[in-house]
C-alpha cells in the first residue's frame, strides 16, 4: 500500500548494540486504492493492500476496519 526509499543513516553503536538502523526518507508512494485526499482508507481494500503491523513476540497483525471520531470543528 506504500512504499518509503530510505538512505541509511551511519549511526554504527546503534546499529550494534540495538540491532537498529536509522534512514533518511529521500522518496514515498503510496497506492492510492487505499490512501486518498491525505488518508489511509483500508475498510474496503483487498487483503493484499492491507498494511501489516508488529505489536510485540513475533505477534503481527493487518490492518482492519477503520472507525472515525469527530475530533471538534476543523479539525482532521
Amino acid at each position: 500500500a506504500g512504499w518509503l526509499v530510505c538512505k541509511v543513516m551511519p549511526y554504527p553503536d546503534i546499529q550494534q548494540q540495538h540491532n537498529l538502523f536509522m534512514g533518511d526518507i529521500v522518496a514515498a508512494w503510496s497506492d492510492d486504492r487505499v490512501f486518498r485526499n491525505g488518508h489511509w482508507i483500508f475498510d474496503d481494500a483487498p487483503d493484499e493492500l492491507r498494511t501489516v503491523h508488529y505489536v510485540a513476540g513475533g505477534q503481527f497483525y493487518a490492518i482492519g476496519k477503520g472507525s472515525k471520531f469527530d475530533h471538534g470543528p476543523g479539525q482532521d
